[in-house]
């Protein structure tokens, strides 16, 4: 009994044991399958982590080889492949978002080609942006994870508040600088005025309490974003992440100095995308000649101010003019005179730069004997020493060499008021000027027996022996039409005669002959009776004394005749001997009718109806402040056995001096900011990087920060920019802009200039720009063709108006990016991926202005 019982105990107790040992082990299965969750979540998230950072590093692999290519060597269309795709990939000389990496669209790598069809809105802006990709490696439990990548122009695309707007004084006041940094792009354009002095100039805003830059200077920025001095405090890495992502942290959490400054959500949102404080432009490019601007496989480009004649010329020949040397050697010696402050000419190879010189304007007599006049004239606002200059006459192949005397053409009061200076065989009487005698001189164009001769006048200057100019017979009449010289005819006889019959049989004949000369080409045949017939008319009418108009013809036969008979021999035998007497048409100065004498002296004296080629040639004794300012240089240049000015390319009866200057619109000159800069970080004064090196870093020494200093802050990549962007660049002074100008031209032509630069996008080079040249001449070269004095210099549409747009933003603009928003979204899927098992996002703002790419700021985020 006693064991029965105790055998039922013992049940009761086996029996709890084996339910306490099931729910124990049931508990143990329990928590041990919540650990493989956990750790199965655990090592998603680790996975997706890894995915992501490996979609950072994809993007920044591309972003590499789309400068660089496979061969190291930038911008020089190397290919590369793109993973899992047979796109290819190339690092061409421009980016843009037609490229197949940057933005959204048709045929880019990184999404589909419309937001319906894409995976991912990776920038928060409600719009999916981006597909989901394949890592490139393989999960375990046949998981699979996937990356999804935008990448966005957050750099040179905007306005960056570190490196544009010019403000000074403590009241803060806009201003227009030189054009020579990006200062003067105008920052107030895309803010408000008021909002933009508090970015730039309050206690504050990046200028500190003194409201003004630590450094000051032109050629060198005002303001050191890397390296502040002073009270400067630049906008840095919080504020650049807030600009790019501030539409995803709402500001009640965060907000940056810069979006307290702005004090204005609505503002801030609404600018955001316009504006950085991180863009830089490197002043590389991929070949050259210069040694010492070598670095690694690449080059820095040549600063135009410092560099020798021999540097200029080596890079000109190698980059822009291939093996044409002597061009490449003249506009070398041009520079260095151009930016020169002194006025000796520059000699290279035989090549002569060009400084300021007078010209010979006209050639007077009023006997054989007597009153022999040269006048010169200095369009320059440089006074001229011209002493011991020689003066050369030849006379119908008698030559005669005069040394003048000490004496200095005064400088022009402006190119358009030059200053006249005359060479004379006496001392000035009555009206006839002369500034300095020379002894017996004499321009007499007739021999002994009353044949015309042909008179070549050169003036030489001393140090070097180059002519610095001369006139001969066609030097004039391969400037005015035959037509010029029949209206001319016209217009003296109604001038001396005015009571002369309009439809008389002499005006009638003149009128007649002007008809057939303004023939294309001029029938001389035709003309020629009714010439002849004038003369004849004329000659009849001598001592003629009333009515009063035949007394007036009578008194002027002589001067009458001459004219209408130099028209004839012109037409049968064009140039005449003639023509080296009188006024010359020079299309670089102004004309001169103050010569008097009487109506006997031979001289022709027409003016010039046929075009307008008052031109001026611009010699700054300064340094260039614009790559656009090398449009003003000549392609021809001074020579000892004869003058520029008689140069095919110089002037012809449809050229004038414009066409011999180097041609920014056109042809291999387009590619010169490709190979030449202004701003020159890496030869400045200022440490531009922190790291303690000045004008000698190599990027190599201890402590080095961001490389060798090549960076240029604040440049505007014309093929991102958004019309607003392009707007604020500066004009040529405080109130206009690239905007405005385009507002004016639209209001006269219908067209927008910003639309036609956005329409013709990409541009490969930044001289490309100038291929703009829109319809019913709404383009870069409008200014050229508006009839207006543009620039206030007295003259209307010459070369450097039609360059004007293009030298105000030259210095100011790229066709490079380096600083990038990178977003990446990632995710583990499994194999089909119908599943997540974990996502992460991250942002970037990666700058690969400097080499190796540098990550500026990183972030996970959290807050979508």
């Amino acid at each position: 009994m006693n064991d029965k019982k105790d055998a039922g105990y013992i049940i009761i107790v086996v029996t709890v044991i084996l339910v306490a040992l099931s729910l124990m082990g049931m508990t143990f299965l329990n928590l041990t399958s919540v650990d493989f969750t956990a750790t199965d979540n655990y090592v998603n998230s680790l996975q997706a982590d890894m995915a992501a950072r490996a979609g950072l590093d994809y993007a920044i692999y591309v972003l590499k080889m789309d400068k660089y290519g496979t061969d190291t060597i930038v911008y020089n269309n190397n290919s590369y492949r793109y993973r899992g795709t047979s796109t290819l990939g190339y690092d061409e000389n421009y980016d843009a978002y037609t490229e197949e990496w940057l933005g959204t669209g048709t045929g880019k790598i990184f999404c589909n080609a419309t937001a319906a069809s894409n995976d991912v809105d990776n920038n928060g802006d409600g719009v999916k942006d981006s597909k989901w990709l394949d890592a490139p490696f393989s999960l375990d439990r046949g998981l699979k994870a996937q990356y999804a990548i935008l990448i966005e122009d957050v750099g040179e695309s905007r306005i960056n508040v570190n490196a544009t707007g010019n403000v000074v004084g403590v009241a803060g006041s806009f201003v227009y600088g030189t054009g020579a940094t990006t200062y003067d792009i105008r920052l107030q354009d895309v803010l408000t005025d008021t909002t933009a002095k508090n970015v730039i100039g309050t206690t504050t805003g990046r200028c500190g309490a003194n409201s003004t830059p630590g450094s000051t200077g032109t050629t060198a920025s005002q303001f050191q974003p890397r390296n502040p001095g002073g009270d400067d405090r630049p906008f840095n890495v919080l504020d650049a992440a807030d600009i790019c992502f501030g539409s995803y942290t709402s500001s009640t959490v965060y907000k940056s100095r810069l979006r307290n400054i702005i004090n204005n959500e609505t503002i801030f949102q609404s600018t955001r995308g316009s504006l950085t404080a991180y863009s830089f432009d490197s002043i590389i490019t991929n070949t050259g000649t210069v040694s010492s601007l070598q670095m690694g496989n690449n080059y820095y480009r040549l600063n135009v101010n410092t560099s020798s004649a021999a540097d200029l010329a080596a890079q000109f020949r190698h980059c822009v003019f291939g093996t044409e040397t002597l061009m490449a050697d003249q506009i070398a010696a041009h520079i260095v005179d151009y930016r020169d402050a002194d006025d000796n000419i520059t000699v290279y190879n035989s090549k002569y730069g060009l400084e300021v010189h007078p010209y010979i304007n006209e050639l007077f007599y009023a006997t054989a004997t007597a009153y022999h006049r040269i006048e010169l004239i200095n369009p320059f606002n440089r006074s001229i020493a011209i002493g011991n200059w020689k003066l050369i006459v030849n006379r119908g192949g008698t030559v005669t060499t005069y040394t003048l005397g000490t004496a200095t053409i005064s400088a022009a009061p402006s190119a358009a008021n030059p200053v006249y200076f005359v060479l004379g065989d006496n001392p000035a009487v009555a009206t006839l000027t002369t500034n300095l005698v020379v002894n017996n001189l004499s321009i007499y164009d007739y021999d002994d027996n009353g044949i015309p001769i042909e008179v070549t006048a050169t003036l030489k200057e001393n140090s070097n022996n180059v002519v610095i100019d001369e006139v001969y017979p066609s030097a004039y009449i391969n400037t005015v039409s035959i037509v010029g010289l029949i209206d001319a005819l016209i217009q003296r006889v109604q001038t001396e005669c005015p009571t002369i019959p309009p439809g008389g049989s002499l005006m009638t004949k003149l009128n007649h002959a002007r008809d057939e000369l303004a023939e294309v080409p001029p029938d001389c045949d035709n003309a020629e009776p009714n010439l002849e017939s004038f003369i004849n008319e004329v000659d009849g009418i001598r001592g003629s004394t009333n009515p009063d108009w035949k007394a007036c013809i009578s008194n002027n036969a002589d001067e009458f005749i001459s004219r209408a008979q130099y028209i004839l021999d012109t037409c049968e035998d064009p140039p005449s001997a003639r023509a080296s007497i009188g006024q010359r048409k020079i299309p670089i100065i102004e004309r001169s009718d103050n010569w008097t004498g009487s109506s006997t002296n031979h001289t022709i004296g027409t003016t010039n109806l046929s075009f307008n080629n008052i031109r001026q040639l611009v010699i700054a004794n300064k340094d260039i402040i614009s790559l656009g300012e090398l449009g003003h240089l000549l392609t021809i240049g001074y020579n000892t056995n004869y003058s520029y000015t008689l140069d095919a390319s110089y002037a012809t009866s449809t050229n004038y001096v414009d066409n011999a200057k180097m041609n920014l619109f056109g042809g291999t000159f387009t590619t010169i900011s490709d190979y030449f800069t202004v701003l020159d970080p890496k030869n400045d004064t200022i440490d531009d990087d922190a790291d303690g090196a000045i004008g000698t870093d190599t990027g190599n020494q201890t402590g080095d920060i961001d490389g060798p200093e090549i960076q240029v802050p604040g440049r505007i990549n014309i093929n991102t920019a958004s019309a607003g962007v392009l707007s604020a660049l500066p004009g040529t002074s405080t109130n206009t802009s690239l905007g405005t100008w385009s507002a004016l031209i639209q209001s006269k032509t219908g067209y927008s200039l910003i639309n036609n630069i956005i329409n013709a996008r990409p541009f490969s080079t930044v001289g490309a720009l100038t291929s703009v040249t829109g319809m019913s001449n709404s383009g870069m070269n409008y200014f050229g063709t508006d009839n207006v004095d543009n620039d206030g210099d007295g003259f209307i549409d010459e070369k450097d108006e039609k360059d004007l747009i293009f030298t105000s933003i030259s210095n100011l603009i790229t066709t490079h990016s380096n600083v990038f928003a990178v977003y990446v979204t990632a995710r583990v899927v499994n194999s089909s991926a119908s599943q997540a098992f974990a996502e992460k996002k991250l942002v970037a703002i990666v700058d690969r202005s400097v080499n190796p790419v540098k990550i500026r700021y990183f972030r996970w985020m959290t807050e979508w």
